[in-house]
């Protein structure tokens, strides 16, 4: 407990209870941004053949579900449903992409520092995305290039990718 900041010891034999400081929005997310790129950069390193057939596998549904997106909002047809296929296939491309690092420890830390819960980036993605049919789309090719990255096992250029666009997804979810 106390390593988890939930005591503190005051003297050999005493300890008191925390008061946990509550973290902001921004050092969460900053904090979110580099865990993001680690987990990339782990990932060019650590993944193996079949994480990496894995990953191609989930973006090229999720490359597909967007192109469909994009010609029905293009033809002005309804896209119920649409925006939520692709953000839940976005989001098991990047539950792989954590879990091909094979380091449990950074996996649990990861999920322990996100800015947001699920509910609350997935609320806020669906709001943006109503809003703005365009939402995200100039971070989606980024996502290949952190998947191209990882495939050619250059974690530096994964790591940059990956970052670049935590910083663009964060901003577009704080509407900063």
């Amino acid at each position: 407990l106390e390593a988890d900041g939930l005591l503190e010891r005051t003297s050999p034999r005493t300890v008191r209870v925390t008061v946990p400081a509550k973290a902001s929005h921004e050092q969460r997310a900053e904090v979110e941004i580099a865990l993001r790129g680690l987990a990339a950069r782990l990932a060019a390193v650590h993944a193996t053949e079949r994480d990496i057939t894995t990953l191609e596998h989930l973006l090229g549904i999720a490359e597909d579900q967007s192109r469909l997106y994009q010609a029905r909002v293009a033809e002005n047809l309804p896209v119920d449903g649409y925006a939520e296929q692709i953000y839940n296939q976005t989001q098991e491309f990047n539950g792989a992409l954590l879990s091909s690092t094979h380091n449990p420890v950074f996996v649990r830390l990861f999920e322990q520092t996100r800015a947001f819960s699920s509910a609350e980036r997935r609320e806020r993605s669906m709001r943006r995305l109503r809003e703005d049919e365009t939402f995200g789309r100039s971070r989606w090719d980024s996502h290949r290039k952190t998947l191209d990255a990882i495939r050619d096992r250059d974690p530096a250029l994964a790591e940059q990718t990956a970052i670049e666009r935590a910083r663009g997804a964060m901003r577009d979810l704080t509407d900063g």
